[in-house]
């Protein structure tokens, strides 16, 4: 390698040339210009695999920079370079691996190929949350937080299927300091950022709203949160990762800067598949670009920061507006969602929400308190009607059925619930997740949890243990049920599901193509196989008896034709108008030729 400063140490288990093991792509070697610590080959063919990793040869590349000068002169390998991990010579290939660098379509894979050749690090913990997790909120009265007060209003606008599919959803809370694409307190998945402070503080303020904060006092970043597991900060600070557990996506994002934020720039999977941002020239939002090939395109009306529109333009070059968004200055007032409906908002001088009606004429009003608590709720037809009344640690609410009473903890989690007959619920938390909960009959359900945050027992009221176990990724890799029966969870390096064995010993088998589509599915020798179109589309499934049905979808994932296994095809139509805002089925034509219209 250049100078001769080290030489390959490891290599393929069973491909030799000219008696020496054949290099790969997260093999290894010696640098005595960085300390002789172990630096993978990052450089490989594109088109030459050996163990399913790319053939390294000379003028390949190491993490450090260093190049491959000797190999075996009877091999001859063809002469494509591609680069499927990062070179930086100022970061250690531990720290890189450590961080989540080692990403793409072979990040999985080379992450668990190195884990065992690099030194160890644990990663940095933090427990710093700022605002409420929507999901362990207690609502009530289309809804309320029956803790802070606060009313809470989620929707989504937009929604593309896919192996990745692609989302546009926006949450308000009355005490929200958010502001982003959608105005003054409202959080969307599409505003998600992290910000730099102190030099070694990271905040991700995620799609609720919430500022999670990690630790990250070097370059290469690595760092939990206890009370929020599911997101792990990963990558460095030139190129800040978040990943997250839930969904197994990674959000990439700016470079950090000390004091400054750091905008949302791609969306992958482990798949290679991936959305990315583009921003205009004031730094606004411009576009999405989806590799399943489409588009969307994001509008404003002159220097405004607040959308207007967005515009879908698919694979075939057809366009089609998704949304349109109205303002009462600096407040979203209108929502036109050609997928999810029309939604009318109004406020108060403080911005607090104080009525929203939909396109089926709900109307609900808010009254609230000098604090921005909802002290009142209604609609026009009488539902969602009720009072709030507020003590410290405990919230009355009176409506139709009756008065219900909750007591609450210092995180605004509900501790105790007595419903208008009596009927008590108490609940325990820790670290903002359910330990238990014990209903009326003073029957305990228990929940376990390891250090990790995952699930990891269910003790019922009857004695009956359901006990869930994972791998270091996170996975679910078995469920042991009460009497001891496991069911079993298998994964490939891109942590997709492969085998699920029954406590039987029955084993149901998935294999995925490229991009991560589920090409078969095989249950007791049986095989189910699906093709897809270049987005990614169903096309076709046929069955173990040879039956095939055909599909096609457009692009917002509206079923366009089936043909059943007798070849009879149906068609449908779609047409948005007055009567049909959201584009619903507007046609069927039959096989035989009938045609239903909708009215």
């Amino acid at each position: 390698m250049g100078s001769n400063c080290g030489k390959i140490t490891s290599g393929s288990g069973n491909v030799t040339f000219e008696g020496k093991a054949a290099a790969r792509v997260t093999d290894v070697a010696s640098c005595s210009k960085h300390s002789n610590s172990p630096e993978p080959l990052v450089e490989g063919s594109k088109t030459i695999t050996i163990n399913g990793l790319p053939l390294v040869r000379i003028g390949h590349s190491t993490h450090c920079s260093a190049k491959v000068n000797s190999g075996r002169k009877s091999v001859w390998v063809d002469r494509t370079t591609g680069q499927f991990g990062p070179k930086n010579p100022e970061l250690t290939a531990g720290e890189e691996f450590f961080a989540g660098l080692l990403g793409g379509l072979l990040g999985a894979k080379l992450g668990g190929m190195l884990r065992d050749a690099l030194p160890k690090r644990e990663p940095t913990e933090s427990a710093e949350v700022s605002g409420k997790k929507d999901e362990a909120s207690t609502c009530k009265e289309d809804p309320v937080d029956v803790a802070t007060g606060e009313m809470v209003d989620i929707r989504t606008d937009i929604s593309i299927p896919g192996v990745l599919p692609l989302q546009l959803t926006r949450r308000y809370r009355t005490r929200s300091e958010d502001s982003g694409l959608l105005g003054l307190k409202w959080s969307t998945n599409w505003s998600q950022r992290l910000s730099f402070h102190d030099g070694h503080l990271v905040r991700f303020h995620n799609a609720g709203g919430r500022a999670i904060t990690f630790i990250a006092p070097e370059a290469g970043l690595d760092g939990i949160n206890l009370r929020e597991p599911r997101y792990r900060l990963i990558g460095k600070r030139d190129e800040p990762r978040i990943l997250d557990h839930e969904t197994r996506q990674v959000l990439v994002f700016a470079p950090l800067v000390d004091g400054g934020t750091s905008r949302l720039e791609r969306i992958e999977d482990l798949s290679g598949n991936a959305v990315s941002s583009s921003y205009d020239r004031d730094a606004r939002l411009a576009g999405l670009a989806h590799t399943d090939g489409y588009r969307l395109e994001i509008r404003y009306h002159g220097v405004k920061r607040e959308v207007d529109q967005i515009v879908l333009h698919d694979a075939s070059g057809k366009s089609q507006t998704l949304v349109n968004y109205g303002y009462g200055g600096t407040m979203l007032s209108h929502v036109a969602s050609f997928q999810h409906g029309h939604f009318h908002y109004t406020y108060d001088q403080n911005g607090w929400m104080t009525g929203w009606r939909d396109t089926d004429q709900t109307d609900v009003r808010y009254l609230y308190d000098e604090t921005g608590r909802v002290i009142e709720t209604g609609t026009r037809q009488g539902y969602h009607t009720g009072r709030f009344i507020y003590d410290d640690g405990r919230t009355r609410v009176i409506d139709g059925d009756g008065e219900w009473v909750y007591e609450y903890n210092a995180d605004g989690l509900v501790t105790v619930e007595i419903n208008p007959l009596g009927d008590t619920t108490q609940r325990e938390w820790g670290l903002g997740r359910l330990l238990s909960q014990t209903d009326a009959l003073d029957r305990r359900t228990e929940f376990h949890h390891d250090e990790r945050g995952n699930l990891i027992a269910v003790l019922e009221p009857t004695g009956n243990t359901t006990r869930f176990e994972y791998d270091d990724n996170r996975l679910l890799t078995a469920v042991v049920l009460p009497g001891g029966a496991r069911v079993k969870f298998d994964y490939d390096h891109l942590q997709r599901l492969t085998e699920r064995t029954a406590p039987d010993g029955t084993v149901r088998r998935y294999r995925y193509g490229e991009r991560g589509e589920l090409l078969r599915v095989v249950n007791r020798n049986l095989e189910t196989r699906h093709d897809y179109d270049a987005q990614l589309r169903l096309i076709a499934s046929r069955l173990p008896t040879g039956a095939q049905f055909s599909t096609a979808f457009d692009v917002l994932g509206r079923l366009v034709e089936e043909a059943d296994p007798d070849g009879n095809v149906t068609r449908y139509e779609y047409a948005a108008g007055p009567d049909n805002p959201r584009g619903a089925v507007s046609q069927v034509t039959q096989a035989d030729g009938t045609v239903a219209r909708a009215r």
